[in-house]
Parts: structure tokens; C-alpha cells; sequence
């Protein structure tokens, strides 16, 4: 110690008995009981979800529950494959940025870069792509479309308010195409069948969907060769949430390999369906 003398202080036997036990329940409270289940998967849910997406039962006063559609069952197997309970935040579409930055949930499938506020997109880790939306203009019968142009001047375009539809924003700006806005895709869909627009934007899956449901419907639902979307869609991590984006990848991959969305998709619209 080079000629330095070193002081030792004696710790009285009681001092020394009760910092022994605090160390022996210390680690006791630390370490987590055999079989204990993991803290739930916090998935954002968005309150516009419909089918065959996402099914809601609403009670008055009460927040809408998930309780059917193919985001649903995609995410509680990814909840299975993390080994974790799924628990879902529902909120309206307005708060989910909201909610993101509070921390207030770990996962929010459904979601693109393409349409993540700059602002936010720091808050978001990627993984790959689990599915693509693709949309197209619908018409009431059998038309052949093949582009925009085809479209006659001044139809009357069903939307969903507060989407984006890039391709045609030069057409609605200049009036050559009328923009006719609902609150959401069900409410879309109930325009058209009714026949109180020219055209509608629909996804592709949706037609399906409806078409099983109701066959009478497919006189109504035709899908032209106009596509105006197609979005690669995922289930992003939220930064700061309980599952790390390597788990995350992993399990989504062990599923896409078993083709689990492909089944889980075929049981919820009642046909196969190809993803482009």
C-alpha cells in the first residue's frame, strides 16, 4: 500500500445481520417467480378500423371493443409468438399521435412512413412490411377503365375524409373529378351501394369481403384498372415499448414463414387472397 496505513472501521454484528437480509430479499424481489407471465403487447388501435380489417362493438359511453377482423387476430398472434398477452388501446384516429408519444402502447399495426407526420416518424422503428392495402376506383357495373383519364369529367368520386389520394389531388384541385368525403369505409361502401356517387375508392380486400358477404353486392362492386394506392403497411414499434425491435422482427417473420396471414386473412373475407 506504499507505507500508506489503511483505516478499517468495524461494523457493529446487528448493522452487519440486517444489510445481510436486505441483500437476501433484495434479490428475492428482483428476481421474477418461476412462470410468471410477461407484461401484455400494448397494440394502438385505431377506432376507423372496419371490416374486414377490424370489427368494434360500440356501447354508449363506452370505449369501442376489437372484437373481430384480420388486425385483430394478426396481432394477437404476434402477441403468442412474443409470449405475451395482447392488450388493446383503442383511440380515435385524431389521438394516435397522441397516444405515440405519451408511450402509452408498445406496437400500432396498420401504419406507414408514407403516412407518419414528420414529425413523428421519430418515433417509429420499422421492421419489414407484414402486408400491402392496395385501392382502385370501383365502379356500380362493368366499365373499362384502364387510366384517370377514362374517368368522365366531373364524376363524383366517393373518399374517406382525411385520406390521401396523391393521384388524383391534380384532378380534385382542378374540378375535372368531385370528391365526395365519409367518415369512413363502411360509410364509403353504404354510398355507392346506394348509388350516390359515380365511382368509389376501395380497397381490393374490402371488395372481396363484400362480395362474400352479400352476393348481391357483386353486381355493384366492380374493380377497375385504375389502382390510385398501393401501401406497404406494418406494424411498427413505438419507441420506448416493452418489446425491442429484434423481437418484433423475429416473430413477425416466424409467422409470415408459416403463412399465418394468409390463413388468417382467408378466414376472415372467405377466399383466398393474393398479395401483390
Amino acid at each position: 500500500m506504499g507505507g500508506q496505513q489503511v483505516r478499517l472501521t468495524r461494523v457493529p454484528h446487528r448493522v452487519r445481520l440486517l444489510a445481510g437480509v436486505a441483500v437476501l430479499f433484495g434479490g428475492v424481489a428482483l428476481a421474477a417467480p418461476p412462470g410468471a407471465q410477461k407484461p401484455p403487447v400494448r397494440f394502438l388501435v385505431s377506432e376507423s378500423w372496419t371490416m374486414p380489417l377490424g370489427q368494434f362493438e360500440r356501447s354508449a359511453g363506452q370505449t369501442p371493443r376489437l372484437t373481430g377482423g384480420v388486425l385483430k387476430l394478426w396481432q394477437e398472434a404476434l402477441a403468442a409468438e412474443l409470449g405475451r398477452p395482447a392488450e388493446l388501446v383503442v383511440v380515435p384516429r385524431r389521438r394516435e399521435e397522441f397516444v405515440t408519444e405519451k408511450g402509452s402502447a408498445d406496437l400500432r399495426c396498420l401504419t406507414s412512413p408514407d403516412w407518419i407526420p414528420a414529425s413523428h416518424l421519430g418515433l417509429y422503428e420499422w421492421p419489414r412490411p407484414f402486408m400491402a392495402i392496395r385501392e382502385f376506383i370501383i365502379a356500380n357495373h362493368p366499365h373499362p377503365l384502364t387510366n384517370l383519364e377514362d374517368l368522365p369529367q366531373g364524376a363524383l368520386i366517393g373518399t374517406v375524409g382525411g385520406y390521401h389520394y396523391p393521384k388524383l389531388e391534380v384532378a380534385f384541385a382542378s374540378k375535372r373529378l368531385r370528391r365526395d368525403d365519409a367518415t369512413h369505409e363502411s360509410s364509403a361502401l353504404s354510398k355507392h351501394l346506394a348509388g350516390r356517387v359515380d365511382f368509389t375508392v376501395m380497397r381490393d380486400i374490402d371488395v372481396l369481403y363484400q362480395r362474400q358477404r352479400d352476393a348481391g353486392q357483386a353486381a355493384r362492386l366492380h374493380i377497375t384498372g385504375v389502382e390510385i394506392t398501393r401501401t406497404s403497411v406494418y406494424c411498427a414499434r413505438i419507441q420506448h415499448g416493452r418489446i425491442t425491435l429484434t423481437e418484433l422482427t423475429r416473430a413477425q417473420d416466424r409467422l409470415m414463414k408459416q403463412g399465418r396471414l394468409e390463413q388468417i386473412v382467408e378466414s376472415v373475407i372467405g377466399t383466398k387472397f393474393a398479395q401483390p
